[in-house]
């Protein structure tokens, strides 16, 4: 059944007392701030704000800063409905002041398996995380999780503090881009999870990869990365879906949600947060029979 959650940003670890086995990607949705929900539910000068930046753009706006189908999918074409409440040169900006304070992940995760991430000669474009297999209880295999990164970046280990502390909690996390700083100053495809997805399918279960579970199998990704993680979940082997601060970019895109066939997960900070009005129109469009806001 379809089912649609919205819920703050962090995303935090998932470990279950009661569970002897490594939990599912879905279970990988708990939270630590603010109600998303509630920011969802705001008061109506809320919603007049909202209209009056879709007004401003409106007619005018046909493309996101930073972004194009190209690199976001499906999910990502047509003129904005809901603009993300960032400029251009904001946006530079940021990733500019995030290259000065990235600095490598060397702690492994506060999880029970140290884990570290790597290049993987097999998929050239994406960055590996994972804990340490010879830790692993016998027969354990690990959800898989395939990561956007914001502004759709080209460098696997920006997110690296993130993806570690999830791998170290028992998951294998497929991220876009190179492990390397320079590919910040390049852009991924939305075919780059795609081609993780074909990845999976093609080795998990099998020699050095029996470890991995393909039956549970979550794409993620943040902003840019979000809208890539979104396009990439129309595919039937995708068994879960997390957005953080991104949503629906243009309203006719509601023509795609008929293809959406398991769970998915919307990550906000609010309304302060540059994504707010696309989580917001992306619920709010979202078929009321499938709709199930956390409270």
């Amino acid at each position: 059944m379809k089912r649609v959650v919205c819920m703050p940003s962090p995303l935090l670890h998932y470990t279950s007392p009661n569970s002897p086995r490594i939990p599912d990607p879905a279970l990988l949705l708990i939270v630590s701030q603010s109600s998303c929900t509630t920011s969802l539910h705001k008061r109506e000068e809320h919603r007049k704000i909202m209209q009056s930046r879709q007004n401003k753009h409106r007619g005018g706006y046909s493309s996101i800063p930073g972004m194009n189908s190209e690199q976001t999918g499906l999910f990502g074409t047509g003129p904005a409905t809901a603009t993300p409440n960032i400029t251009l040169h904001a946006l530079f900006q940021m990733i500019r002041g995030a290259i000065g304070t990235i600095t490598p992940d060397s702690g492994g995760g506060s999880g029970p398996y140290r884990a570290s991430y790597s290049s993987l000669p097999s998929l050239p474009k994406h960055t590996v995380y994972q804990p340490d297999i010879s830790t692993l209880p016998p027969l354990y295999t690990l959800p898989i999780i395939l990561w956007g990164n914001g502004a759709c970046r080209g460098y696997g280990g920006w997110f690296s503090k993130f993806l570690i502390e999830i791998a170290s909690h028992g998951y294998f996390v497929i991220a876009n881009g190179v492990p390397h700083l320079s590919g910040i100053f390049s852009s991924t495809k939305h075919t780059d999870i795609p081609d993780a997805i074909d990845w999976v399918h093609q080795n998990a279960g099998q020699e050095e990869w029996k470890h991995l579970d393909k039956s549970r199998l979550a794409v993620a990704g943040q902003s840019c990365g979000g809208l890539q993680a979104y396009s990439a979940s129309l595919d039937e082997r995708v068994t879960v879906t997390a957005i953080f601060n991104s949503g629906l970019i243009h309203a006719e895109n509601t023509k795609y949600f008929d293809r959406l066939h398991a769970p998915v997960g919307f990550f906000c900070g609010g309304v302060a947060d540059i994504a707010y009005g696309n989580v917001r129109l992306r619920f709010i469009l979202f078929p009321s029979a499938v709709r199930s806001p956390m409270k």
